[in-house]
């Protein structure tokens, strides 16, 4: 079953130049043919960029420091456009809420319905 098929779209966050190359499924199709929609980091292949002398590769990956805002972003526009279709939602709160006695509560719901979503596989 494709994600296609339920009427999602599929998005890819990655480096286009080196998704291109990849291929996917039987080697019929490219990776970067699949998405519906593609998000290029730009980072380089290697995804480090740091050069330190006396080492032959490159450290610093950029793609953590940069892949969680971004993966935040389409989390967060995502939930938007969902409300505005009137979608309920079970959203993850911050852990941060110290305090907080309805996002203590929400955290709860959230990883209840996230059990009982995955309680298909365990049967």
């Amino acid at each position: 079953m494709s994600i296609q098929s339920n009427n999602n779209q599929l998005l890819i966050y990655s480096v286009i130049a080196v998704l291109g190359g990849v291929e996917y499924f039987n080697k019929t199709k490219k990776l970067i043919d699949v998405p519906d929609i593609v998000i290029d980091s730009q980072f380089p292949a290697g995804d480090c960029v740091i050069e330190l002398e006396g080492i032959e590769w490159k450290a610093g990956p950029v793609s953590t420091v940069m892949g969680a805002p971004i993966t935040n972003m389409i989390r967060c526009e995502v939930a938007e456009r969902l409300i505005k279709k009137v979608i309920k939602l079970e959203l993850l709160p911050s852990n941060q809420a110290v305090g907080n006695l309805k996002a203590h509560g929400q955290l709860e719901k959230f990883y209840e319905s996230y059990r009982l979503s995955l309680s298909h596989l365990f049967q």
